[in-house]
C-alpha cells in the first residue's frame, strides 16, 4: 500500500475548522460488479441508486489534480498509480510519482499485506507503496500519508467501473496501520483543535438544474460542527459511545426485525459511502427464515445467497425494522426497506461481509452525524433536508430528515 506524506491544503472556513464540499456522483459503471445487462436497469433491478460523495484535492509539485469518494470502512487516503502501460487499473486517473519534484518514497514495513479484489470469479492482487508528497486543498496545508495503489502484472483486464480517483478513508486507525490518519495529521499540525468532523450531505441531483434555495449544500468539516445550520431541530437526539475496535459502531445496539429482536454480537459500525445495510451473516439468515416460515413469504435468495427478494403487492405489506440505541429508537419503515419492481419487492438487507451490521445510507444519511475521535463517541441530530429520490419529483421540507449516500465499490 502506498502511503504518502501530503502537504494538504484544504478550505478553512474560520478558526480551527475546514470544510470540504462535496459533490454527488451516480454510477452506473458499477453494474459490471452485479452483471446487469443494461445501465437503466441498475437503479430498478437493485432496488437503490449506486452513487458517492467526491471532494477535489491535489497532490505533487507541480500538482496533480483528483477527485476522490469519502467512506469510513478504513482510516487510509488512496490514490493509485500505474508500474506499466498494460497493467491493469482500478480508479481513473493516476499519479505520476515521476512527474512530482516533491515526491519521496518511504519504507513498507508497517505489516499492511496485499489486498485481492474478486471480480467475474477471478482474483486480482494488488500492492501498497507508502509515499511522501505535497497535497493540496484550498489554503492550508499539512503532512499528511497516503496510500499509493498498484496492479504490478500485465493483463486484459479493465475494471472499468470507477468513477472516482481515489478515497478518503475516515474510520479508525487499523491495528497493522502504523501512520497518522488523515485527522490525526490536520490535529498534530495545529489546523483544527478537535479530532473530530461532522458530515452533512444533499440528495439533490447535482448534474440537473434544479436548485434548493435556503438549505446548505453537502459537506465535510474537519475540526468543528453547525448544529444550527445542519440539523432541523439544532439539538443532538443521542450521543454513542465508540465501542468497537476497527470501524465507528458500537455494541450496545438492539436491532429489531417485524418486531422481533435480533442476536446482533457483532455490533452496529456506521458505514459512510455504504449504500446498502450489512447484516450480520447469523441475522441476515434469521431474517429470511422469519419471512419464509413465520411470515409465509414467498422470498427466494441470489445465487451468492447475499441477498433476497419477495413475492408480493406492495412494499407496505412487508415488515419493517428498527435499531434501538437506549430509549432512542431509529426506524426503517417498509419504502426505506423495501424497493417494488413489478410484482417483486426487494430486501435492502444484505449479508454483510464480516461479523458485524453495517448500516449506511438507509440509515445514517438521515442524520447530521458528528465523528469524534477525541472522545469516541458518535453524535446524530435530525438533519435539515429531505429530498425526493426521483429527481422529476423532487419535493422538500425542513424538519424533516435527509437522505444520504456514498457507495465505495472495492470490493477486497
Amino acid at each position: 500500500m502506498v502511503i504518502l506524506e501530503l502537504l494538504f491544503i484544504l478550505a478553512l472556513q474560520g478558526e480551527c475548522s475546514i470544510k470540504i464540499p462535496l459533490t454527488r456522483k451516480i454510477n452506473t459503471k458499477s453494474r459490471e460488479l452485479t452483471t446487469l445487462p443494461t445501465e437503466d436497469k441498475l437503479k430498478t433491478y437493485m432496488g437503490f441508486t449506486y452513487y458517492y460523495f467526491l471532494a477535489n484535492f491535489s497532490v505533487g509539485t507541480p500538482p496533480q489534480y483528483f477527485t476522490v469518494g469519502i467512506h469510513s470502512e478504513d482510516s487510509i487516503f488512496y490514490l493509485e498509480t500505474k508500474p506499466c502501460d498494460k497493467c491493469p487499473s482500478y480508479f481513473l486517473n493516476k499519479f505520476d510519482p515521476s512527474a512530482s519534484s516533491t515526491y519521496e518514497e518511504i519504507d513498507d514495513s508497517f505489516g499492511y499485506h496485499p489486498d485481492i479484489f474478486y471480480l467475474h470469479n477471478s482474483s486480482y492482487e494488488f500492492d501498497i507503496i507508502v509515499s511522501k508528497d505535497i497535497m493540496k486543498f484550498g489554503n492550508e496545508e499539512t503532512k499528511q500519508y497516503l496510500a499509493l495503489l498498484t496492479f504490478p502484472f500485465e493483463s486484459d483486464f479493465k475494471f472499468n467501473f470507477s468513477v472516482y480517483d481515489g478515497a478518503l478513508g475516515l474510520s479508525l486507525r487499523k491495528s497493522n496501520y502504523d501512520f497518522p490518519t488523515f485527522i490525526d495529521s490536520l490535529k498534530s499540525a495545529g489546523i483544527i483543535d478537535k479530532k473530530l468532523y461532522s458530515l452533512y450531505t444533499s440528495k439533490v441531483y447535482l448534474n440537473s438544474s434544479f436548485e434548493i434555495e435556503d438549505y446548505p449544500s453537502s459537506h465535510l468539516e474537519f475540526g468543528d460542527y453547525d448544529l444550527e445550520t445542519y440539523s432541523s431541530t439544532g439539538k443532538i437526539l443521542v450521543t454513542i459511545p465508540i465501542t468497537m475496535d476497527d470501524y465507528i459502531g458500537s455494541y450496545s445496539f438492539d436491532i429489531y426485525f417485524d418486531g422481533v429482536k435480533l442476536n446482533a454480537d457483532g455490533g452496529l459500525a456506521f458505514s459512510i459511502g455504504v449504500y446498502y445495510m450489512g447484516a450480520q451473516k447469523t441475522d441476515f439468515y434469521e431474517i429470511f427464515n422469519h419471512l419464509t416460515n413465520t411470515l409465509a413469504h414467498n422470498c427466494t435468495l441470489d445465487y451468492l445467497e447475499s441477498s433476497f427478494s419477495c413475492i408480493c403487492d406492495d412494499v407496505y405489506s412487508m415488515p419493517s425494522m428498527y435499531f434501538k440505541y437506549k430509549e432512542v429508537s431509529f426506524l426503517l419503515n417498509q419504502s426505506e426497506l423495501w424497493a417494488k419492481k413489478d410484482d417483486i419487492c426487494i430486501s435492502h438487507i444484505l449479508k454483510s461481509y464480516d461479523d458485524h451490521w453495517h448500516i449506511g445510507d438507509i440509515l445514517l444519511s438521515k442524520y447530521y452525524a458528528i465523528f469524534d475521535f477525541d472522545n469516541n463517541e458518535i453524535s446524530l441530530a435530525p438533519a435539515a433536508l429531505e429530498v425526493i429520490e426521483k429527481e422529476e419529483d423532487i419535493t422538500s421540507s425542513k424538519g424533516i430528515y435527509i437522505a444520504v449516500a456514498f457507495s465505495l465499490l472495492a470490493l477486497s
